[in-house]
């Protein structure tokens, strides 16, 4: 089981990764902001119901060209989650759907020696709440999955006044994550 790694949580809770070990896995992945990184993709979606269909052929094309089919299956259901939730709940309270301001879902993949980062991005503050669902329930499984089928899963606001939701993959590279300073 993964990790849920963010701050207001209780710190009783076991975790796999610290949060100073998340910053650096961040660092690591998206690195420095003064300029892309080959092993980076990005795109964007809108917030409509098919945006999830199309997250997850932008996620299955990254992962196959980076030769990580046997990521596939476990990325597919997390960026499907993290992109739903970003549909129904990614706005900030108050905005117009059809305000041009509003950019779109951004989902971005990532990759290193040891380590696959996804990152899904929306204008909403609001950090995710995991719930306990209902065994009828059609929601509330989300946050579950996400910590199920990744290493590690955190939500860190963003630069334009959102959230991201970053899910981890670790490899077989007992060097991550990372105990020291991230390194570039």
């Amino acid at each position: 089981m993964a990790a849920v790694l963010n701050d207001s949580e209780p710190t009783a809770r076991l975790r796999q990764w610290s949060n100073l070990e998340v910053a650096a896995v961040v660092a690591v992945l998206w690195g420095a902001p003064t300029g892309p990184h080959p092993s980076i993709h990005t795109t964007g979606f809108p917030y409509e119901r098919q945006s999830a269909v199309l997250a997850r052929r932008f996620v299955r094309s990254v992962l196959e060209q980076w030769n990580l089919g046997r990521l596939v299956d476990d990325a597919l259901v997390v960026v499907s989650e993290l992109v739903t939730n970003a549909v129904l709940h990614g706005r900030s309270a108050g905005t117009d759907e059809a305000d041009p301001a509003i950019g779109p879902i951004t989902v971005s993949t990532a990759f290193r020696t040891g380590v696959v980062g996804l990152l899904v991005e929306d204008h909403n503050p609001q950090a995710p709440l995991a719930r306990s669902a209902c065994p009828n329930a059609t929601t509330g499984r989300g946050l579950p999955l996400v910590a199920a089928l990744s290493t590690a899963w955190t939500c860190r606001p963003t630069r334009n006044g959102g959230k991201g939701i970053y899910a981890f993959w670790r490899l077989d590279d007992p060097s991550f994550p990372p105990s020291a300073a991230p390194r570039t």
